[in-house]
């Protein structure tokens, strides 16, 4: 009835806190599981709950959009449309051509919870406001069957546990409201671009809503869903305060929200992002300086002061959490590398030997960015997710390569360097590149790991062809 078991669901730069899990297994299952191990995935009463739950979501969208004004109003519903058939796709993916996924692990111990709600209701609130990184069986259930995860996983589990009690643990409409707060995350990083160039809006929205890898991987009961929720939440209302000056309490709220949700989910985002944003920031001073020699003798020192404020801080940050100093995350990046190397037996790469020192980890940037951004290609996939990787990958290569041509690569450098959203976007997919490149190990892993950075770096991409055009339109006459 009880064993010791490894737990293999992990999260990507966070394997410190790889350890023996304790797992309670039952006589009987309370999840109806196939022949091969999965869950049933529809139930007849789907028949009367999922249109219910998409009833209720369209409602709220449809009111939203009355409220809004253009671009978004154009793109809202359509957006969440697309999502809904992406979701039913995603489930039938794994369910009958990959045969695996750990959102089926995931629906597993949310089903549990939703079973200990209607056995002690008390226990279940337990388990739902106990600290994340406390996932504890209480004692006096051990017939109940519930896997244990790191606080990343069960910050997902305890939201589709919640969820599942309004939709009585039907697995469909569990993972429809997910792939809802995902689709809300990504809503709001286009509301901050399109807000800042509302001329591009309709290339803002094919780069940021309707990307494919983002509309499929981003869906359903996955960290990716719940942690694109976080990190739109997060971005959108860092730049409501620092880039259009609105600092209605709201807004901190909802970015202390995102921090909290990122966090907990994947910590390492934070870290890309806090040194970036505030270059955006830096940079966004500087672009209201108009004396040359003033700038030229206050930017040496802010980047300087923003160096050090940023070592300092990963310092201090390290000296409270252990996982995150700096010794500890050099030996975790070797760990997941090979431990993920090892997993992925016919959908790994090799960025060959890295040894636990800054001087090793940096020899493999520009090799890590480019298996993120650019790799599998056609002829390396071997696997039906491979494949499907490779064409978004082939798909990236050729969109980058056609800004560079139509615009040229010279002035396509000048624009990046006049342009702090720009600077922004690429360094900020260049630096989560690296990290996910670096300790992914597998194409598997990478292809859902990557799509937080790709409506930036393709919101990059736009940014600079249309600059591009309007540096080659002849002037306006003057009269």
């Amino acid at each position: 009835m009880f064993e010791l078991a490894s737990n293999s669901r992990y999260s990507i730069c966070d394997y410190s806190r790889i350890q023996l899990n304790l797992q309670v297994r039952p006589t009987k299952t309370l999840v109806q599981t196939s022949m091969q191990g999965l869950p049933q995935i529809f139930y007849f009463s789907d028949l009367i709950i999922v249109p219910m739950v998409l009833l209720v979501i369209y409602y709220f969208l449809l009111r939203k959009r009355n409220r809004m004004e253009e671009p978004l109003k154009k793109y809202l519903v359509s957006g969440f449309t697309i999502r809904v058939f992406s979701t039913i796709l995603f489930i039938l993916f794994h369910r009958y051509v990959n045969r695996q996924g750990d959102c089926f692990g995931y629906y597993e111990s949310v089903s549990y919870l939703n079973d200990l709600f209607l056995r002690n209701t008390t226990e279940f609130f337990d388990i739902i406001l106990s600290p994340f990184d406390h996932y504890q069986m209480p004692n006096n259930i051990s017939k109940l069957d519930m896997n244990f995860y790191s606080s990343e996983e069960s910050l997902l589990i305890k939201i589709g546990g919640v969820f599942s009690l309004f939709t009585f643990n039907s697995l469909l409409a569990i993972f429809l409201l997910m792939t809802t707060l995902s689709y809300i995350g990504v809503v709001k990083i286009y509301q901050t671009f399109a807000a800042l160039y509302p001329q591009h809006e309709r290339i803002l929205a094919l780069a940021i809503i309707f990307v494919p890898s983002v509309v499929f991987w981003g869906t359903s009961l996955t960290k990716e869903s719940i942690c694109f929720y976080g990190f739109g939440l997060l971005f959108h209302s860092f730049a409501k305060v620092f880039v259009f000056k609105d600092e209605r309490l709201k807004y901190f709220i909802l970015m202390m929200l995102g921090v909290l949700i990122v966090g907990i989910v994947k910590v390492y985002i934070i870290l890309a992002f806090l040194p970036t944003v505030f270059l955006w920031m830096i940079l966004l001073r500087i672009r209201k300086i108009h004396s040359l020699i003033l700038k030229n003798l206050v930017v040496p020192f802010l980047f300087t002061a923003l160096g050090f404020a940023f070592f300092y801080f990963y310092d201090y940050i390290g000296s409270i959490f252990e996982i995150y100093s700096l010794d500890t995350i050099q030996k975790t990046i070797v760990t997941n590398y090979e431990y993920l190397t090892r997993e992925g037996v016919g959908s790994k790469y090799d960025l060959g030997v890295i040894e636990p020192n800054l001087e090793s980890i940096f020899s493999k940037f520009w090799m890590a960015v480019n298996v993120t951004l650019y790799r599998p290609y056609i002829w390396e996939s071997n696997k039906i997710v491979m494949l499907v990787s490779s064409i978004d990958s082939t798909f990236t290569i050729l969109v980058t390569i056609w800004v560079l041509l139509k615009t040229g690569i010279f002035r396509s450098i000048k624009i990046v360097f006049g342009n702090p959203d720009i600077i922004f976007c690429i360094v900020f997919s260049i630096f989560f590149a690296f990290a996910v490149g670096l300790t992914s190990g597998n194409f598997g892993t990478l292809i859902r790991y990557k799509i937080p950075i790709l409506p930036f770096y393709f919101t990059a991409l736009v940014l600079i062809y249309k600059k591009g055009r309007e540096m080659l339109q002849p002037p306006l006459p003057t009269s």
